[in-house]
């Protein structure tokens, strides 16, 4: 298939070339920039463990730190690989759910044993502070980057929807790995007026929330990865 990738860079080259090894073509349209911020972080003396939710908090943080022995728990298979690479001593994964990665951070840390500190983006899918100071956690969060929505389609994915121009109907399926993400591109069909020519398209979404950011469209299907990571979503498209 010809697959709309729709993460922001770096995830969306990564994402990319695990779409084209399974024989799937991918068209690149970017709807979010990742801009890290610039600012002091703290000295972690008292932190037991570094809490990330997405490859992009991790390579903010590895861009103001070089902070790497303390423990890091992971909401995912992406955003723990980046820890790796980035040369974290420890690194727990989870599932890529929010609510697991509270569990999993329940069942390893103590709260009586130090801080945790979560590297954040400005927009939160979910509050992992909250659930985890009711659990008896004292957690400091940090906004270390900013994700910029794009204001329009780029004119070459506009003719692929609207049938103009040699890539006329080339867009068979869209990806889409947060609820910003999906209503970023509900946004910009319709200011583009391509909302009702996605009869032929179908979403493929990382989990329920970024789908029901997509139910106001008129897609051929909307879908979801029976986990949370980009493994069960390509799994999902293969099927």
């Amino acid at each position: 298939m010809r697959i709309l990738v729709t993460r922001p860079e770096p995830d969306a080259q990564i994402f990319a070339d695990a779409l084209q090894a399974r024989g799937h073509e991918p068209i690149f349209e970017p709807l979010l920039t990742i801009e890290p911020k610039v600012l002091t972080l703290p000295s972690f003396e008292g932190f037991q463990a570094l809490v990330f939710t997405s490859a992009n908090g991790v390579r903010a943080f590895a861009g103001l730190s070089e902070e790497r022995k303390l423990p890091v728990f992971a909401v995912g298979p992406a955003s723990a690989q980046c820890a790796k690479e980035f040369g974290f001593q420890s690194v727990t994964k989870g599932s890529g759910d929010a609510a697991q990665l509270v569990s999993m951070i329940e069942r390893h840390l103590d709260p009586a044993k130090g801080r945790l500190f979560h590297g954040a983006g400005a927009v939160l899918a979910g509050d992992l502070k909250d659930a985890l100071e009711q659990s008896g956690y004292q957690i400091e969060r940090m906004v270390l980057y900013n994700a910029q929505a794009r204001e329009a389609f780029s004119d070459r994915v506009i003719e692929a929807f609207s049938g103009a121009g040699n890539m006329a109907h080339r867009i068979e399926g869209a990806t889409f790995f947060s609820p910003r993400t999906a209503r970023t591109f509900v946004s910009l069909t319709k200011h583009a007026a391509l909302d009702k020519l996605l009869g032929s398209v179908k979403a493929y979404c990382l989990s329920k929330p970024v789908a029901e950011a997509l139910r106001s469209l008129s897609l051929q299907g909307i879908l979801v990865a029976e986990e949370p990571n980009q493994e069960a979503l390509l799994n999902l498209m293969d099927e």
